[in-house]
């Protein structure tokens, strides 16, 4: 017999460090496939990749359905009920899995003894393998483990008429646990491998509903769209269109079970009558279509064409405007329509090179669009002007011009208009503020336009929370998704009470959300937290949701820790709303380190699950993360969002350490001694801010955070206009006090926390020479600083394998310093070896 010998990692049901025999496995099998041929190559047989493993967390006594004859379970057994005889003539395959738990990097030696060809795989990735089928009888494998519950899984041929053997030990450098278990906590590639929601649509009716999903393909090197259609009467998924194809948008028809996608591989869109089950081609050859919208009486489409600009080819560029540094602003876009079904197609003839459609009325014969333009005489130096357009006789109507706007929707009897915009539009009558402050025109508020009187009325001005959509339930009602404090609401507004009612969905932070025509019906995505998304269905008459679907079921066998919020009233009398995630196996009597996470900026840190900045798999890796809401974020009424302008960094430092302080005292469990801060973008201003007022901090991380005021403002691509409202009226000539005082970088030598700066090379919106700034000046001035520079991104760190690495070199570098833990950071970013 050919014996093999394997090194791993792997555990037992008890806890050790050093080495030790496995002595219970996760068992599936057997297998039998038939031999073909008297010598068959069984290495190859062992390479095959019998199945997608890429999602395979077994669990006692969990059934796998082979094919329609054959069902397995995977059965607990011992090491000495390991059997392996094989006196079939058909060829066996059995797998054996385990987990094992670290709950920090460690260093694996794993032994695997066997008589049969065997390959390893650790969370689904081939490790190693026997298939050259040599003479070597022992192979040694060492690997390294990032802290969790990784899956080890054994993959044993038995050729016919054979015998084969299992023996697993597993040496480890620090504490594991080996276990049968498939409980675990949450990791990164549960972040960035499970499906996301980018959108729902439900039938005019209320009976159906579309929900698009973007999933990572197998690879992980792209994502793959689908739909899926559920009857909302029995919660059922009815049917699914997937397989590669690049569906851009999904959507019913307004007043057919039709549903109108958009194929962007062959720039056409496709109608599938969901009664008859037919699918025909509506359009073609749509080329550079950036998007369409149907009539709500769903006569005709009406759809933009984006015509890219195009540069000389000479390698130099004369700017004429300061947004010529952003490629797409010399793209001109028209807009046209298509009518249903005939497919006929005109240009809408606008004296504009870009017009945007805003809303079409109910019975279809007028839209209402804008046009944007320069203005640098006044912050925020663009003007948007809305029309309203007759579209059987081109008639155009002029209504009004605003600075601070968004979209305008037409009410269903066509009368008024519904705009979003700043506090300060049309001439401040949204405005409610405490004397001598300057509105954050981020905080969105409502206002209603009558087409015939021209009269316009602020409808939000007294309610607190920011606006984020507004659309029309019927002429009397108005439906706004909101961001109140740090969640994310749906109110309904009556316009005869001039009142609000929330509306109860489930969970802390509702996205995606769509209404059936008479409003009865909703279908949304909701999650909060410490719960993972799962689309809903709300009944309007009953009141209350249900769940229609987990999306992914990855999270049933995952544990999430508790989050409570905790709040302070600051040394200046504001209330600091916070909350505080806590480890799964959280126990009050230990110390744990702590991160402190913010953003500082205009708006807040919400309450969604998962995010660019993983609460819960922070807390995952043993961390207490505490989250707060600085003054100047929206979604507490305009005073408090007034706070932001022209603030930069001092009130909002002073109540995050205040705020630190308060909570380390407050909370025995946390360690003082290791405490940890984190921001990103405004909140790597803050970071770096921080730094130059306070020693509590043990470690600081940084990501595309801005050091100098000055550069941001002239170099980012939406440094100025941001700085519109953030800087409201202040200028690197006029406010020296602002653009050089609160520089971080002019106060760098006040820096000894040690910092770890982190930055896409191409991000356009905060240059990383913001970083590159700093990280020369605290190189300069000695200081342990780190610079981690992700080649290739922009703000927001998108590619998947650079995603992984930076999102682990976040948790590694606070292991390294709240832990005393190095080895994982040392295993990412390993020392060159010096000559």
């Amino acid at each position: 017999m050919h014996r093999f010998f394997l090194f791993l990692i792997l555990l037992s049901s008890t806890i050790y460090a050093g080495n030790q025999k496995v002595n219970q496995f996760l068992h599936l099998g057997k297998i039998e496939i038939p031999t073909l041929k008297s010598e068959i190559d069984f290495s190859s047989v062992l390479e095959f990749q019998h199945f997608d493993k890429l999602n395979w967390y077994p669990a006692e006594n969990q059934k796998f359905i082979l094919n329609e004859n054959q069902s397995l379970e995977w059965k607990k057994i011992s090491d000495s009920q390991i059997s392996l005889s094989n006196q079939s003539s058909k060829t066996r395959i059995d797998y054996f899995a385990l987990y094992v738990r670290t709950e920090r990097f460690n260093e694996l030696t794993v032994n695997i003894e066997t008589d049969g060809y065997t390959s390893l795989y650790i969370d689904n990735q081939l490790k190693e393998s026997n298939k050259q089928n040599s003479k070597i009888d022992t192979i040694s494998t060492k690997v390294n483990v990032e802290p969790g519950n990784k899956l080890f899984l054994i993959k044993v041929v038995t050729p016919s008429e054979k015998e084969s053997n299992l023996s697993v030990n597993i040496e480890s450098k620090f504490e594991i646990e080996v276990t049968t278990d498939n409980k675990r906590y949450t990791t990164v590639e549960d972040l960035l491998n499970n499906p996301k929601t980018s959108g729902v649509d439900i039938s005019f009716d209320g009976r159906y509903g579309i929900v698009k999903l973007n999933e990572r393909s197998s690879d992980r090197k792209s994502s793959e769209s689908s739909i899926e259609i559920y009857n909302l009467t029995q919660n059922k998924l009815v049917t699914n269109f997937a397989g590669g194809m690049k569906l851009s948008s999904a959507e019913w028809l307004p007043n057919k079970n039709v549903i109108s996608y958009q194929v962007s591989s062959i720039n056409s869109i496709w109608l599938y009558d969901f009664d008859s089950k037919t699918n025909k081609l509506f359009a073609e050859n749509l080329e550079n279509m950036s998007g369409y919208t149907w009539a709500p009486n769903g006569n005709y489409i009406i759809y933009s064409v984006t015509e890219k600009y195009k540069d000389d080819g000479s390698g130099l560029k004369k700017y004429t405007s300061i947004n010529d540094r952003m490629t797409s602003n010399k793209n001109k876009s028209k807009l046209f329509r298509m009518d249903y079904p005939s497919g006929f197609k005109t240009e809408i003839q606008i004296d504009d090179d870009s017009p945007s459609l805003n809303s079409i009325s109910s019975d279809g014969k007028f839209i209402i669009y804008s046009k944007s333009r320069v203005d640098l005489t006044e912050r925020p130096f663009t003007k948007n002007s809305y029309y309203k357009l007759n579209l059987e006789n081109m008639e155009e109507d002029s209504l009004f011009t605003l600075s601070w706007s968004g979209t305008a929707k037409v009410s269903p009897n066509g009368d008024k208009i519904l705009i979003t915009a700043g506090p300060t539009a049309f001439n401040g009558i949204g405005l409610n503020l405490e004397k001598d402050l300057i509105a954050n025109e981020y905080d969105t508020q409502a206002y209603i336009y009558d087409l015939k009187s021209e009269k316009v009325s602020a409808i939000t001005k007294d309610f607190n929370p920011q606006i984020n959509s507004a659309e029309w339930i019927n002429d009397k009602e108005i439906l706004f998704q909101v961001t109140e404090e740090s969640y994310s609401k749906v109110y309904k507004y009556n316009l005869e009470n001039e009142s609000f009612s929330l509306i109860p969905l489930m969970n802390e932070d509702i996205d995606k959300n769509d209404f059936s025509r008479d409003y009865s019906i909703a279908l949304y995505t909701a999650s909060s937290s410490n719960i993972p998304v799962k689309i809903y269905k709300f009944n309007a008459a009953e009141n209350k949701s249900e769940v229609v679907s987990n999306i992914d079921q990855t999270y049933d066998n995952i544990e999430l820790g508790e989050v409570k919020n905790w709040d302070f009233i600051s040394s200046k009398g504001s209330k600091i709303k916070g909350r505080i995630y806590f480890p799964p196996n959280f126990d009050e009597s230990k110390k744990y380190p702590v991160i402190v996470n913010y953003y500082g900026g205009t708006s807040p840190t919400t309450r969604e699950f998962e995010g660019r900045y993983p609460k819960n798999i922070w807390a995952a890796n043993g961390y207490i993360v505490y989250v707060l809401q600085p003054s100047g974020a929206t979604g507490f009424g305009q005073t408090f969002s007034a706070y932001h302008v022209n603030d930069w960094g001092t009130t909002t430092a002073d109540e995050i350490i205040e705020g630190t302080k308060k909570f380390l005292a407050d909370h025995k469990f946390a360690d003082p001694k290791n405490v940890g801060c984190i921001g990103a973008s405004y909140g790597g201003f803050m970071t770096m801010t921080l730094l130059t007022k306070t020693d509590i901090f043990s470690a600081a991380v940084s990501h595309a955070g801005i050091s100098a005021l000055t550069s941001y403002w002239g170099e980012g691509y939406w440094g100025y206009s941001y700085s519109a409202i953030a800087t409201a009226d202040s200028y690197p000539w006029n406010r020296k006090d602002i653009y050089v005082d609160k520089s971080p970088i002019y106060h760098a030598d006040k820096i000894k926390t040690p910092l770890l700066l982190l930055h896409g090379a191409s991000d356009t919106n905060v240059p990383v020479g913001e970083s590159l700034t700093m990280f020369t000046a605290l190189k300069l001035l000695g200081q342990n600083v780190e610079f981690v520079e992700v080649a290739g991104q922009d703000h927001w760190i998108l590619d998947y394998d650079k995603r992984m690495k930076w999102t682990k070199t976040i948790i590694a570098y606070f292991d390294r310093l709240l832990k005393e833990q190095p080895e994982w950071w040392d295993n990412l970013y390993p020392e060159k070896l010096k000559d």
